[in-house]
């Protein structure tokens, strides 16, 4: 009764509060609108087939669940276990003088492309967009090998180990896929493949001829370079980020990294890399490490279990669905090679 009281002596304020949020919220309405507009009207590329997995996807709905975090720098270290691709970020990116705003832009662009946002055209354009950049990219590898970034075999390995991520996250949580979720996913897989333009005639029809053809990927091509080891096991996974703190700041960051925040994650990166490749390229795994990672594991779904799904969604991710850019990708006229 008080409290309602209290309402209605203010109730020209509560008026006022409500109209600016009502037109703040007509504003952004009619933004978002202009904008589908603005890039319904935007040619898109013509090599580019495929669409989004967009809401409701099962890859969708992975990565944008923060279960899955502690998971997902494996999958980028295995892209960067692929020679062209580690050829490329170790001569193209930015990521050893700005690894966070690297990943701020990897992961804001994962979400425009993957989101299917302004009715699937966020997407169309932020493809269109990656193939601009990647059409620069290319040189030779340290093994002399030519390499070019929009080769399909090369441009593929992003939407391969996205669904190789996925298909072993969902068994390490305990939650394995069904036979008609096995066969969602790969048609998402090749939605998102197509959305790459990447041609129909180099993908495998089924998941299990895909995991056949990834094995061999795995075992025969992918190496222990220089961007992998950068990435997973030197500088950057030793001494962290460089947050260009104050310098009193400093000395507190590295200790708590290294003491608290390094272990952990040496342990969910090496360990969720497939065994087959540790063994070959003689990543130290103990039974101890191991141990350690099935409790980390463990711990990851039970928090799952327990948690609401929309309590592990990323803020960003509801921005950039609604059409906000947030960070772009790089402009590829900024795009020089370091070598």
């Amino acid at each position: 009764m008080v409290m309602a009281e209290a309402l209605l002596e203010q109730w020209d304020v509560v008026a006022v509060v409500g109209a600016a949020c009502a037109l703040v919220a007509y504003t952004l309405r009619r933004g978002l609108r202009a904008k589908a507009e603005r890039l319904r009207q935007q040619p898109a590329d013509p090599r580019c087939w495929g669409k989004a997995p967009g809401p409701g996807s099962i890859m969708l709905d992975t990565f944008t669940d923060l279960g899955f975090l502690p998971f997902s720098m494996s999958v980028l270290a295995m892209q960067a276990a692929h020679p062209d691709v580690g050829a490329a970020v170790g001569s193209y990116s930015v990521v050893k003088e700005d690894p966070l705003g690297r990943l701020a832009r990897t992961v804001c662009s994962l979400y425009r492309f993957m989101g299917g946002g302004l009715d699937g055209h966020q997407s169309r354009i932020e493809a269109r967009d990656l193939r601009a950049l990647h059409a620069h990219i290319k040189g030779t590898r340290p093994d002399g090998k030519a390499y070019q970034a929009l080769d399909p075999h090369s441009f593929r390995i992003v939407p391969d180990t996205f669904l190789d991520g996925v298909y072993r996250y969902r068994k390490a949580i305990g939650r394995p896929l069904t036979a008609a979720e096995e066969k969602q996913l790969y048609d998402e897989y090749l939605g998102l493949c197509g959305l790459f333009g990447i041609d129909r005639a180099v993908l495998q029809d089924t998941l299990e001829e895909f995991l056949a053809y990834y094995d061999g990927v795995l075992l025969r091509e992918m190496t222990r370079n220089e961007t992998f080891e950068y990435l997973v096991l030197g500088e950057l996974a030793e001494r962290g980020p460089n947050l260009h703190l104050p310098v009193p700041l400093r000395g507190v960051f590295q200790s708590v990294y290294y003491h608290a925040v390094r272990p952990v994650k040496r342990i969910m990166v090496v360990g969720f890399l497939d065994p087959r490749f540790r063994e070959k390229h003689g990543i130290a795994w103990s039974a101890s490490d191991e141990w350690y990672y099935q409790k980390c594991v463990a711990c990851i779904r039970l928090i799952v279990r327990l948690t609401p799904r929309i309590t592990r969604q990323p803020w960003v991710s509801f921005f950039i669905f609604s059409g906000f850019h947030v960070v772009p990708i790089i402009d590829p006229k900024d795009l020089q090679s370091n070598t």
